[in-house]
């Protein structure tokens, strides 16, 4: 059975905007991509070719990071959801559930005492599981879909 990975928070400091338009590059590949992607990693054809689909296709988020950038890893969605995303002045971007495959079991773990932390990994674990049998079900239905729209 897969293991659980309960990682603490990192916080970095990623950019204090020398280059704002590559930072704003590197926060649409992020969310894109399993890491984050820093300013260093970018190319001048991605500067040209993500710059313009990501504004033309109303993703602007990533083009309203102002100041500082600090990537955040090992915190929660809900974290992210309920917290950073609420407040008026923080912009974020984060890995996309869509487009990134899980191959490790991630979570925030609760500090739960001895019976109710097996009980939580063990529904964690079984939530994976189904993940991905549900996962499988779909890909031939996903495909299938993907053929019609690319005609």
């Amino acid at each position: 059975m897969a293991r659980i990975l309960s990682p603490k928070a990192k916080i970095k400091l990623q950019n204090y905007f020398k280059n704002p338009y590559d930072q704003a590059i590197a926060a649409a590949r992020t969310c894109y991509s399993p890491k984050v992607i820093s300013t260093k990693e970018i190319t001048p054809g991605q500067r040209e070719r993500i710059g313009k689909g990501t504004y033309e296709a109303g993703h602007h988020t990533v083009f309203q990071h102002a100041t500082f950038s600090f990537s955040i890893e090992n915190v929660s969605r809900h974290f992210v959801w309920a917290f950073l995303h609420a407040h008026p002045f923080y912009n974020s971007d984060q890995s996309s559930q869509r487009y990134v495959k899980l191959n490790e079991i991630k979570v925030t773990t609760p500090p739960f005492k001895k019976k109710n932390l097996e009980i939580y990994k063990k529904a964690v674990k079984r939530a994976w599981e189904v993940y991905n049998e549900l996962t499988e079900l779909l890909i031939p239905k996903i495909e299938e879909i993907e053929k019609k729209y690319r005609k």
